[in-house]
């Protein structure tokens, strides 16, 4: 199964790199030089595995999300992610539980309907791996991340002659450290396996 980037993200733009004024100059040179990318929202998913009540794993997925990437093979520093999910997309194949899912015991889809995960800092990790440190927001929690992305490939798409770039990665957060308690016992943590797989478009 190919996975996600795992969230990841799972980008570009402003606030993808976390830098001091003094490193800013030559760390924008080479976000300019690195290869800007566009999640294909078609050819990527994001997927997640819960406990149900410790009897069995529920698989899942979010139809609607979006994302971008820079990507510089030669420097991973020039590299970040960002990756937006829309709560309310929640897809469990049952209409009646993706509901549950999207109210307040859950993901509380109308008053927090963005996840959001920006990285702050990519690092080697590893023949055709990277380290991605960054910030995932869930029901208006921010949170730090860290995990690592494999690369899957790139090249042409033969179909509209596209270069494009694929990435996976898996990682577990505990769905109670951002307030989503319910079936939960007084501290008792809840991990929740996640998994990206992100294919994007180089604009």
């Amino acid at each position: 199964m190919r996975l996600f980037l795992a969230l990841a993200a799972l980008a570009v733009p402003t606030g993808a790199l976390v830098l001091s004024s003094s490193a800013r100059p030559a760390a924008e040179a080479r976000a300019a030089a690195a290869d800007k990318y566009e999640v294909d929202l078609v050819h990527s998913s994001v997927l997640f595995r819960a406990s149900h009540m410790g009897l069995s794993h529920t698989w899942g997925r979010f139809d609607k999300f979006s994302g971008s990437l820079t990507y510089d093979e030669k420097d991973p520093a020039a590299c970040s992610v960002r990756l937006e999910v829309d709560a309310g997309s929640v897809n469990t194949g049952d209409a009646g539980r993706d509901g549950h899912l999207a109210n307040n015991d859950f993901f509380s889809a109308k008053q927090f309907p963005k996840i959001r995960f920006a990285s702050s800092k990519v690092s080697a990790a590893g023949e055709g791996k990277l380290k991605v440190d960054g910030e995932l927001e869930l029901l208006g929690i921010k949170k730090p991340l860290s995990f690592e992305i494999t690369k899957v490939g790139a090249g042409e798409f033969p179909m509209d002659k596209s270069y494009r770039i694929g990435f996976d990665a898996q990682f577990t957060i505990d769905r109670t450290e951002f307030g989503m308690k319910y079936a939960t016992g007084p501290g008792q943590p809840d991990p929740v396996l996640l998994m990206v797989s992100l294919e994007a478009i180089r604009k």
